[in-house]
């Protein structure tokens, strides 16, 4: 017998084995609750014999983990010791004790029905169950929850999990068959055989035979005979001290003493952005746990990979978790790969048919399982509930009173108590986390079948309703957008995006004064696209309103200004120049002064990034002109901010911190967090240029900390990226590198090519700080790349400076000195002026090869990179990187 066989054998208890397993298969308890989806301390308590381990757990989930697929013999030991109870605690509940003392010849085998597949996951769901029935003061306890969420398979779970402190049994009864609620009683006494004799009422009978005893009766099914069964609870569990009982049903009973337990669906990856998430990313959570167990038990050779992981997810969320329907979708792995199922599940759920013998009628489509619940509801109830199925994601109270009234509800009390009864009937999910504000939502594929019970007139009349709603929230949003109360607007606005891209798109569709209103909804908040980073979607929808709606001029030329500062921070900035002009056309016909500052600014920041500085200044000094003469504030805070910007790419330092201040003492009066983050980054960097890094550091997490609020992740990133470049400037490097694995995880989820190339060289830095040659040359050859890709002469600049550095640790001084004598020519003419602490390093560097060339040969290598032109100085850096 191995030493390992041996050791297990001197195992007394389930939790001694597993600790010994895990130790051997050298896991510690993080890597275990990764691998199992238990939680890390419920795998403590296992260990300790606090908590039990099922055997369908044990199988399923733990033998894989442990790589004891192999070892039967071993997993026979482990299976033999998990059938021994682990010792009664201290402060165990006296019932439980007494009931596990209990001998066996009292203790019947559980009716429970026998499960053909695995249980996944809400293991620590199990576990607040089992606690919950340990207490003496639960006596009801009612599993809640839509049509198709487990509410069935928990409870199963739970009454295996906790069998063993029953004496007389847990006793199981479905009541999904049965129609007639006076049957009920007589159902329950022909489930144990029994007869009334002479006792005429059957309640009297079940309380008779039930008595004293210590069971569990689990109700599962109850929604359509609600009443009865909370008859029947009342009158057992007042008579029946031994007794408990769980009900599974899609509202509650509603009795005294009831413990309402709602069930959700199984936890789900976020929705992300940018980058597909991998395979094991997503392995945590049940909804793809159950996807991946059932898919491999339709086709073995399903795998999770970082291929499909992504359509795996969008199955799982486009079904909302809900554990019927992922079941469902999973018997198509044999036929369809993943994404194929997912665009299939993208248009409708008509594939999701249990194909399998024995399935409940309201169980074999997603649809009935719905409209089995949809059934049991009053008219005005399901009016109700068709035309909330318009809003997508989640919807406030102040939205259904905006539409209620085309339900036929006339006051705000009325709709209060449909929705109570809704929310109670599991048919609406309530989400507590608005901010002193509750908020609703459908679950997904109940909204898909009730859209279908919507008639084409319902349809028109609240769609309408809810584009007037939202341009009356625009309204209200766009001084939120730039105030003191931005944070609020913001995350309204993202909360309710969904709806608001709903209510745009069927305006613009309509034509119309329907458009019409959607332009000036688009006008009024294209802020909130600009500050949560939503570019291309914001500006998409701008050139949607100024190509459908015709919109009236002033409208337009706000239109144009919202596409031209998206288009601007999307690189395309001959089209931001075009809107920009168009803008400045319109508003010049119209004598709009404040229209044509805005133009100037777009223009200034076309300019500003092109490299063209002084023209960028003029640009931003008209605009600080007119703005001025209106005492336009936000207008002159922002051609400050363009002016400071400039100036510090200048060297002009005093200006620059001038123009700054007084820009973020206007911001900080108008309250907008986000512009202010900007100046304070904006100081961190003059300072940096002025190589005051204790001072830039300051304006740096001042910066950081506004972004972080306000939820900037764009921005949140590019600053990530000042503050290492700040920490190489301190000789930092350990620093630098987590600063810049800080912005690269936020830079992933971003599609904007300038953080990425920004990124690049940074990252080019560090290796080169750390002797990294290799990896610098690569890093580098990226960001020049994208650089002048996208025409960005200023980095272009900042990049051959880099490029020479690179040649001089590879040992190659000549290469070096061409590249810097052709990056300090570009910077003369276009008037840049490098950072104070990069310029010294550099011109050490260069002093160094002075003295060690012969004059002639430094003078006459350093005019021949005078001589090269940006293209030719990009080929030969590109070249030595290479």
């Amino acid at each position: 017998m191995s030493a390992p066989d041996l050791l297990l054998d001197a195992c007394t208890t389930c939790g001694e084995a597993l600790k010994l397993l895990r130790r051997r298969a050298r896991l510690s308890q993080r890597e275990l609750s990764i691998a199992t989806g238990y939680s890390e301390s419920h795998i403590s308590r296992i260990e300790h014999n606090e908590r039990s381990l099922d055997r369908h757990s044990l199988l399923a989930l733990f033998v894989p983990a442990l790589h004891l697929q192999d070892e039967p013999k071993t997993v026979a030991r482990w299976l033999a010791l998990c059938t021994v109870s682990p010792p009664p605690q201290a402060d165990a509940p006296l019932a439980a004790v007494a009931t596990s003392s209990a001998p066996e010849a009292h203790r019947p085998t559980p009716a429970l029905p026998i499960q053909l597949t695995s249980f996944v996951g809400r293991v620590e769901e199990v576990t607040k169950l089992c606690d919950l029935l340990q207490r003496a003061d639960v006596r009801l306890l009612t599993l809640t929850g839509a049509g198709g969420c487990g509410k069935t398979r928990l409870a199963l779970r739970v009454a295996e999990m906790v069998a063993h402190r029953y004496a007389h049994g847990v006793h199981w009864v479905e009541l999904a068959t049965l129609e007639n609620p006076d049957l009920l009683p007589q159902m329950l006494l022909e489930h144990w055989k029994l007869s009334r004799g002479a006792i005429d009422d059957p309640l009297v009978a079940l309380s008779d035979f039930m008595g004293s005893r210590r069971m569990l009766l689990v109700l599962d099914n109850c929604e359509h005979l609600v009443e009865a069964v909370a008859r029947l609870a009342m009158a057992l569990l007042r008579t029946c001290p031994g007794l408990q009982i769980v009900a599974t049903s899609r509202e509650a009973l509603a009795v005294p003493g009831e413990f309402n337990y709602p069930v959700q669906p199984l936890s789900l990856p976020p929705a992300l952005r940018g980058a597909p998430p991998r395979a094991a990313e997503i392995m945590q959570y049940e909804a793809i746990q159950l996807f991946v167990a059932r898919s491999q038990a339709a086709f073995p050779d399903f795998v999770l990979t970082d291929h499909n992981a992504g359509a795996v997810a969008a199955i799982c969320q486009r079904l909302d978790g809900i554990p019927l329907g992922i079941e469902l979708a999973a018997a198509w792995m044999s036929t369809l790969a993943p994404q194929q199922l997912a665009e299939h599940l993208q248009t409708d759920f008509t594939l999701l048919v249990d194909q399998r013998r024995g399935a409940l009628p309201r169980h074999q489509t997603l649809r009935a399982a719905i409209e089995w619940s949809y059934r049991f509801l009053s008219e005005p109830e399901r009016a109700l509930l068709r035309r909330l199925a318009i809003f997508r994601g989640t919807w406030s109270l102040a939205i259904a009173e905006a539409i209620a009234s085309e339900a036929g509800i006339d006051s705000t009390h009325q709709l209060l108590h449909m929705l109570n009864r809704l929310i109670g009937k599991s048919l609406i999910t309530v989400d507590h986390r608005g901010e002193g504000e509750t908020w609703y939502r459908l679950l997904e594929p109940l909204r898909e079948v009730l859209l279908t019970a919507l008639s084409e007139e319902e349809e028109a009349r609240v769609q309408e309703r809810r584009l007037h709603y939202y341009a009356q929230i625009a309204e209200a949003a766009e001084s939120g957008l730039s105030g003191d109360q931005q944070q609020h607007w913001l995350n309204r606005l993202e909360r309710e995006h969904d709806n608001l891209r709903a209510a745009l798109g069927w305006g613009c569709d309509q034509g119309g004064a329907a458009a019409q209103l959607a332009a000036q909804t688009a006008a009024h908040i294209w802020r909130f696209w600009l500050v949560r980073g939503h570019y291309a979607e914001g500006r998409r929808w701008l050139e949607q309103m100024l190509a459908c709606a015709a919109p009236a001029e002033a409208v337009r030329i706000r239109l144009l200004y919202g596409a031209g500062v998206l288009t601007r921070l999307q690189l395309d900035l001959d089209a931001a120049a075009q809107f920009a002009r168009e803008q400045m056309q319109l508003a010049t016909r119209l004598n709009d002064l404040r229209g044509l500052a805005d133009g100037y600014g777009v223009l200034g920041w076309v300019e500003e990034f092109l490299g063209n500085l002084q023209q960028a200044m003029t640009f931003f000094e008209q605009r600080s002109i007119l703005a001025r003469q209106l005492n336009y504030q936000r207008g002159i805070a922002y051609a400050l901010r363009g002016l400071g910007e400039v100036a510090t790419a200048q060297g002009r330092y005093v200006e620059a911190n001038t123009w700054l201040q007084e820009a973020r003492h206007i911001f900080a009066e108008l309250g907008d967090r986000r512009y202010l983050a900007q100046i304070w980054q904006d100081l961190g960097r003059l300072a940096y240029h002025e190589n005051h890094l204790e001072r830039a550091e300051i304006a740096f997490q001042n910066s950081l900390a506004i972004y972080q609020e306000v939820d900037d992740r764009h921005n949140m990133a590019d600053l990530w990226l000042d503050l290492s470049r700040l920490a190489l400037a301190r000789d930092d490097v350990a620093v630098a590198v987590a600063y810049q694995e800080a912005a690269d995880r936020l830079i992933q989820d971003q599609v904007d090519r300038l953080l990425q190339a920004t990124s690049f060289m940074n990252r080019a830095r560090i290796a080169l700080r750390q002797h990294h040659i290799s990896a610098a040359r690569r890093d580098l050859e990226q960001a020049l790349d994208l650089f002048e890709l996208l025409h960005h002469r200023a980095r272009l600049v900042e990049g051959i400076d880099l490029s020479a550095a690179v040649a001089m640790a590879a040992q190659q001084p000549v290469h070096a000195l061409h590249l810097w004598s052709a990056a300090e020519r570009f910077r003369r003419q276009m008037g840049l002026l490098s950072p104070i602490c990069e310029a010294r390093q550099r011109q050490q560097q260069i002093d160094a090869l002075s003295l060690q060339m012969s004059v002639n040969d430094f003078l006459s290598i350093w005019q021949a990179g005078q001589e090269w032109s940006l293209e030719q100085a990009m080929m030969e850096a590109c070249k030595e990187l290479g």
